[in-house]
């Protein structure tokens, strides 16, 4: 994947996923007529929040790339590759929709706001050095 490929899809999960988000959070209420959560609705929330954060991290990391190729899979031998970046911005978005699921759910505690982004830093970590598949 070209780095134009990969800022063109990023672009467009941020879009995508912010409109929709604006245009859930304008149109509509989480909470039904009869005082219960509207869960579809809440599912749907959440997702378009996992797009719009992945396109935006995506962006971000995208953008550090150029600074800090290591952050790409990167050597002074080799290029870093675009690609990486919309699995790191996944990865963020993963993080950002499970601390808002814990705050949805008012079971967040400041641990979880270091310690879910440690992990899925870790499993990048993991996925960047293994081994390649034959």
């Amino acid at each position: 994947m070209t780095r134009a490929y990969a800022t063109l899809w990023s672009l467009l999960f941020a879009l995508a996923g912010g409109s929709g988000l604006a245009y859930l959070v304008v149109n509509f209420s989480p909470w039904q007529v009869d005082g219960r959560l509207n869960r579809p609705l809440v599912i749907l929330l959440f997702g378009v929040m996992l797009l719009g954060v992945t396109g935006v991290a995506a962006l971000g990391a995208l953008a550090l790339q150029q600074c800090f190729p290591a952050l790409g899979g990167g050597s002074r031998l080799r290029a870093p590759q675009p690609a990486l970046a919309l699995r790191q911005g996944l990865l963020f978005g993963c993080a950002v929709v499970a601390n808002a699921l814990l705050a949805f759910f008012q079971l967040f505690d400041m641990i979880f706001l270091f310690a879910i982004p440690l992990l899925a830093g870790l499993l990048e970590a993991y996925l960047q050095q293994r081994p390649a598949r034959r």
